[in-house]
């Protein structure tokens, strides 16, 4: 009988790591997007690459001002065709052109994360894709930092249209 307890008792022990296994999905890493569904792999990244290649007129930009989490100031800018392009090629590369200035960038897609040297006019790395089709292209930064001892966020939204 104790050859018959001991084995039992064995026999859980031995169950106990598949008791608490889980059978969830590993998580994919914080700075990849969530893919809804595995089929769809790559095809927002894909249709982004594609997307965004062609000549960009900058129409308006926005932002506003948060100062301790409170709105302080916020504005508008809107832009009249060829006042501000930015030409985007397929090799990584895109060209902002105004009537007095030309500058060179490169650019990286990741995701909704389009990191470019450009986005440094905002305060920024990288802009966020909030919405990219055909002939409309919006982009967001947001910016964080701390000054005489105030919290102050600023968040830049910039429309471009074909």
């Amino acid at each position: 009988m104790k050859k018959m307890k001991y084995f039992l008792v064995m026999l859980l022990v031995a169950m106990m790591p598949m008791v608490f296994t889980s059978c969830e999905q590993p998580q994919p890493p914080v700075d990849e997007p969530v893919k809804e569904n595995p089929d769809d792999s790559d095809k927002d990244e894909d249709s982004y690459e594609e997307l965004i290649v062609g000549k960009w007129h900058v129409r308006e930009y926005s932002y506003v001002i948060y100062i301790d989490g409170d709105e302080d100031e916020s504005g508008s800018e809107s832009l009249s065709k060829g006042e501000w392009v930015w030409e985007f090629d397929e090799f990584g590369e895109v060209t902002a052109y105004d009537d007095y200035d030309e500058e060179e960038y490169d650019y990286q897609l990741k995701g909704e994360k389009l990191k470019t040297e450009l986005a440094e006019d905002f305060g920024a790395d990288y802009f966020t894709i909030k919405s990219l089709t055909e002939d409309k292209m919006v982009l967001n930064t947001h910016l964080e930092y701390e000054e005489d001892g105030d919290d102050v966020e600023i968040e830049y939204t910039i429309t471009l249209k074909k």
